[in-house]
Parts: structure tokens; C-alpha cells; sequence
């Protein structure tokens, strides 16, 4: 589990300028826990290089409240969240708590992460869980993305509230 302070800051890595289903949930994790009132930056990494650029956000995830890191403060109570693809970007950190989101499990470089004690291990998928599960990775936790709904504009006489919008996808 996680160590949380009121001062907690969450350092999310995304690769920059990729608009797929991973970037996106990294994108909906940032989102979520500053819309609940916490503290999540996106970190942009190039993908080919794997340095820390200043901006990466696509304008498709423009909608989530984000805003982009390019240091990372190095303290027990921040985390940083890193996709299955780039565990070894945290060697460099000592102090902070590490966690890998198993956004997929068919992208896995380097397989000592499933060992490795420091790094707290995230899911998504049933298949992700079952992956981790056959590893032996002791608890691992579930996270979950949600589904973009585009909200086409309507005239006011065929405007549905936001109420009645909510009940139908509950």
C-alpha cells in the first residue's frame, strides 16, 4: 500500500504525443485523483528516447484535468506511476514510491520488475490480474479507466440533462 500525505504529489509517465488506450488511462488516472481534490501530474516521456519532455498532452485528452511535470521531487510520500513498458525510468529515484500499471502485459522488457519489492503492481484487465497472479506478484491492486463518452451538442429543445444522462449509463 501507499504511504499518503496531504502533500502527496502522484508523478504519472505517459509517452508524449500518443493517442491510445494506455496514454489515455494514464491521462484518466491524473484526471481522477485531481478531480477527488489530490495532487497527479503527467509526466511526458519520448517514446524513441525515453527523456522528459515538456509537453506531451494530445488534444483528444485536452477534457482531463492534468497538467505536465518535468521534475520529479524524490520524497517518501510523492508516487510515481510508471506503464509496464518503463519500470527501469525509476532506478534513478530512491526515495520515492514506485508503482507499475499493467496496462498490458505483452510489452514487458524486463521481467526483474515482477520481483522487485520496491514497485507496487497495478491492473486493469482480468488478463493483467491472471498475468500477475501466474507470476506470484503479491498484491497487486485493481485500477480502473472509464469509458469517453463524446457529448454531441443538441438544440434546447432536444437537450437532455446531465441527471438523466448519468441514470441511462448507470
Amino acid at each position: 500500500m501507499f504511504k499518503l500525505s496531504k502533500n502527496t504529489t502522484v508523478y504519472v509517465f505517459c509517452p508524449a504525443k500518443t493517442i491510445t488506450g494506455g496514454p489515455e488511462a494514464l491521462h484518466q488516472l491524473c484526471d481522477a485523483i485531481n478531480m477527488q481534490g489530490g495532487n497527479a501530474k503527467m509526466v511526458y516521456v519520448h517514446y524513441g528516447t525515453e527523456e522528459i519532455v515538456k509537453s506531451g498532452k494530445p488534444l483528444q485528452y485536452q477534457m482531463y484535468c492534468t497538467s505536465a511535470a518535468t521534475e520529479i521531487e524524490d520524497k517518501e510520500t510523492n508516487i510515481a506511476v510508471v506503464p509496464e513498458i518503463w519500470p527501469h525510468l525509476l532506478a534513478k529515484y530512491e526515495k520515492i514510491q514506485k508503482a507499475v500499471w499493467w496496462l498490458s502485459v505483452n510489452y514487458l522488457r524486463e521481467e526483474k520488475v515482477l520481483e522487485d519489492k520496491n514497485f507496487q503492481h497495478l491492473y486493469q484487465s482480468v488478463y493483467a490480474r491472471e498475468f500477475l497472479t501466474f507470476k506470484q506478484v503479491q498484491s497487486p491492486l485493481q485500477l480502473n479507466d472509464y469509458v469517453n463518452v463524446p457529448v454531441k451538442k443538441k438544440s434546447k429543445n432536444n437537450r437532455r440533462s446531465v441527471t438523466t444522462l448519468r441514470k441511462a449509463l448507470n
